[in-house]
């Protein structure tokens, strides 16, 4: 473009100076250019602007103003661009980025910057930088300035490089020999430039991508982060508003790039509680959990499908002292507290007692002024009436019971009933009464016990009991009085185990009997050994009413489970160790095959071992198991630093593929010769030919190894293998792609021309896979390259392709 604008700029000159010549001969034209460039020089110093003229020279004549304006800006802007120039080459040299420079508006300061990054690359790689390869480049000042310490002169070039020859082939490749590349970088191959050697480029020089830059084999290529774009220049990124993150992914802004969402920790997924939630790079996995597997502390209801909480609190699972306290999968036994027995009750000896309130008066709100007393209850009292009192519900007090007025007296017929507080008192008349005979001697009525004598009524189920003048009917112990439909009275048993408040422990089972009850301790627990001193009541209070405590199965049953026991509050259960389920005897314990169960999910990248409790992963031949454990790496059997040469002919090229590898011997065909600076290359051994044979015999043949896995993933508009391009001087290039030799086992789809596609572009053709290749299979593919002149060829090479696809899939 700035030789474009010199060229009219100089024939604008000329007309100019021509006209001048016819009118003006004797004017010193000379002068008048010289100055007016010296002020466009003196300008872009010190203004760094070319839009306005210097004031010193606008005061010339009308006839010289447009010659002088355009001297002014040719050389203003030519200084300009030098300057920017150098600031682009210096920002390349100190490792600053292209993009982010003094001046963007201008193209020279990119340009210059760009060419310096090559140099600098090429410089790095130890190539020779004026090596066929970078022609296109070698008159560029920034490249040789950077590519060499002293630069080198276009004398050099033209000899070290051989441009003499204007029809020569240059032929540029860009392919990778290693599998790994292949698979993540075929897809957008660019114009990088090539370079020879294994060099960290991306390393020694900062900023030659704006975001990413990844080294390659023998060269580098800038890529852009999730939800950014490469340019066409190849080296920038544009933001991809239409689709910012693909699915399963967020945008980090603090990263500016797109980070995995882990859908399980989110609580992001639909799996149901019966099966567990396994994240993935952009998704998920929902494993199903068979009914017999539920996890430890879940119980299968086959009605949901579903794993529920298994409460285990209410087998009450600790022991006495802790208390036990349900979470989903699971229980905790935390140690009981005074705070934890709750009001009412004392821990003591690891157990919550009762407090009787009753037994200090500090510990209850009863008065006695008030004719209250405490009846203590459990973890509770309660304030009652004194005998010979009852409460007022509408004063909320105790009044006195006038048991005269009531008839609530034992005073005999011959006695007058006498109302006092809180009681009353019989007074005699003047006969002794029924029940009480008249002492003689004391002149007193003394009381006749008529339940000695057997005068009186009681059933027979009650007890007669005396009293003054009289006796009672009363009920033995566990019984109470009922009055029956004949309105007599009668005694019936209490059923003590139906009281609301529980006479006997949670861990015991309550039996009624006449008059009394006794509490049987439930499975899994006992009573306490019995103090061999114990009276014969002690004995009976321990037999009826003895506390009981938990058995501990596991220590006092030895095997009870094959593995596991789990004691808890009044019984036990038998648990499996990792990798085990129990069986249907609750006892035993069986493997897990986890290769098995979790088929559908693959455990192993290559094979799946069961080992008892757990598994093992193992790596077909030529892989060998990463520190994972379960992935497979494959060996690269054509490490050249390995001690293990496995082609060992002198043409021999070793390519490494997943599991195996190939040795390739380059044959050359008659005529040629193997490439002593190029081992996967057959050139012409003469460079004497006559007639159409110079330009239809191919000049070179170069032999490329491209290696996959097998059933490789191709996306809809295919995957690009492989780039050839050509020199841009040529009216037109041919490219012809050709299937050679397909080599597969008989149970394997072979590849045909269906398979595989050209897309041309310019000067360059790209080879695109557009079906997934099953392995093992070799293709050996031929991609011939005719340039024309006039419609005349004028040179041709051929790039044999050699694709190899692997037996297994990763």
């Amino acid at each position: 473009m700035r030789a474009m604008k010199l060229n009219i700029i100089g024939v604008i000159l000329c007309l100019i100076f021509s006209y001048l010549d016819r009118v003006l001969a004797d004017e010193q034209i000379a002068d008048y250019i010289r100055k007016c460039c010296i002020s466009g020089l003196r300008n872009a110093r010190t203004t760094s602007v070319c839009d306005k003229m210097d004031s010193t020279i606008v005061n010339i004549s009308n006839l010289w103003l447009g010659l002088c304006s355009s001297t002014f800006g040719v050389c203003c802007s030519k200084e300009l661009d030098r300057q920017n120039c150098e600031l682009g080459r210096l920002a390349a040299l100190e490792g600053a980025s292209c993009n982010k420079g003094f001046n963007l508006t201008s193209t020279s300061y990119t340009n210059c910057c760009r060419a310096c990054q090559v140099g600098l690359a090429v410089k790095a790689s130890q190539q020779k930088c004026t090596d066929p390869l970078f022609s296109f480049l070698l008159n560029i000042d920034s490249y040789r300035l950077c590519c060499s310490d002293d630069g080198f002169s276009n004398s050099e070039l033209e000899s070290e490089s051989g441009l003499e020859g204007k029809n020569k082939l240059v032929l540029y490749t860009d392919h990778d020999e290693r599998e790994e590349e292949i698979v993540e970088s075929r897809e957008t191959v660019d114009g990088t430039i090539v370079l020879s050697g294994d060099d960290d480029i991306c390393g020694k020089i900062p900023n030659l991508c704006e975001q990413v830059c990844i080294n390659t084999y023998d060269a580098y290529r800038c890529s852009c982060h999730p939800g950014y774009k490469l340019n066409d220049n190849n080296v920038t990124c544009y933001a991809d508003k239409n689709n910012i993150c693909p699915s399963g992914y967020v945008l980090d802004g603090n990263q500016g790039k797109c980070v995995d969402i882990d859908e399980c920790q989110e609580q992001l997924h639909d799996c149901k509680t019966s099966q567990y939630c396994h994240n993935t790079i952009g998704g998920y996995h929902c494993l199903n959990i068979k009914a017999k597997n539920c996890p430890a502390g879940y119980l299968y209801n086959v009605k949901s499908d579903e794993c529920e909480d298994d409460d285990e609190c209410i087998q009450s699972p600790c022991e006495k002292g802790y208390k036990c306290s349900n979470y989903p999968g699971g229980y905790d036994c935390n140690l009981i507290s005074s705070e934890t027995c709750g009001t009412g009750f004392l821990l003591k000896n690891g157990s919550c007692i009762d407090i009787d309130e009753c037994a200090q008066s500090t510990t209850n709100s009863c008065r006695n002024d008030l004719h209250q007393e405490c009846k203590n209850t459990v973890g509770n009292y309660h304030c009652n009436c004194l005998p010979g009192y009852s409460l007022d519900v509408t004063q909320n007090k105790c009044v006195d019971i006038n048991e005269c007025s009531i008839n609530n007296h034992n005073c005999l017929p011959t006695q007058r009933c006498d109302n006092t507080i809180g009681s009353y008192i019989c007074t005699r008349w003047t006969s002794c009464g029924t029940g009480y005979t008249l002492n003689a001697g004391t002149g007193n009525c003394d009381d006749i016990n008529e339940c000695e004598t057997g005068d009186h009524n009681c059933g027979e189920k009650q007890i007669c009991r005396n009293r003054n003048g009289g006796y009672i009917c009363a009920c033995p112990a566990g019984h109470q009085v009922i009055r029956l439909s004949d309105s007599v009275n009668s005694c019936e048993d209490i059923n003590e185990c139906a009281e609301d408040s529980p006479v006997c422990s949670s861990n015991a089972n309550c039996y009624n009997t006449i008059g009394s009850y006794y509490c049987e301790c439930k499975p899994g627990f006992q009573r306490k050994s019995l103090n061999s001193n114990a009276n014969s009541m002690d004995q009976e209070n321990w037999y009826a009413h003895g506390q009981c405590f938990d058995v501990d199965e596991c220590q006092s049953i030895p095997g009870l489970c094959q593995q596991k026991c789990v004691n808890f509050w009044g019984g036990y259960r038998c648990t499996c160790n990792q990798g085990y389920e129990l069986s249907h005897d609750n006892r035993t314990c069986n493997d897990i095959d986890e290769c098995e169960v979790h088929k559908d999910y693959k455990l192993c990248m290559g094979f799946c071992i069961n080992t008892p409790g757990s598994y093992q992963c193992s790596c077909p031949r030529g892989y060998t198991l990463a520190s994972d454990k379960t992935s497979c790496r494959d060996i690269d059997e054509c490490d050249t630093t390995s001690n293990n040469h496995v082609c060992t002919g002198r043409n021999d090229i070793c390519t490494n593929i997943r599991g195996s590898f190939k040795c390739t011997t380059i044959n050359c065909p008659s005529g040629y010769m193997n490439d002593a600076d190029q081992k996967n290359r057959c050139r012409q051994s003469s460079n004497f030919c006559e007639g159409e044979e110079c330009y239809t015999k191919p000049s070179a043949f170069t032999y490329n190894f491209i290696t996959f896995v097998s059933k490789l993933m191709i996306p809809p508009d295919g995957r690009t293998i492989f780039t050839l391009r050509g020199p841009i001087w040529y009216d037109d290039i041919d490219f012809e792609l050709k299937i050679i030799r397909v080599q597969a086992a008989p149970n394997i789809v072979k590849a045909t021309d269906s398979y595989f596609d050209t897309l041309k572009s310019n000067n360059q053709v790209n080879v695109i896979l557009k079906k997934k290749l099953e392995g093992p299979q070799d293709v050996e593919l031929a991609l011939s390259m005719t340039v024309f002149t006039n419609g005349m060829p004028r040179g041709k090479s051929v790039a044999k392709l050699f694709l190899f696809v692997s037996q297994y899939t990763f």
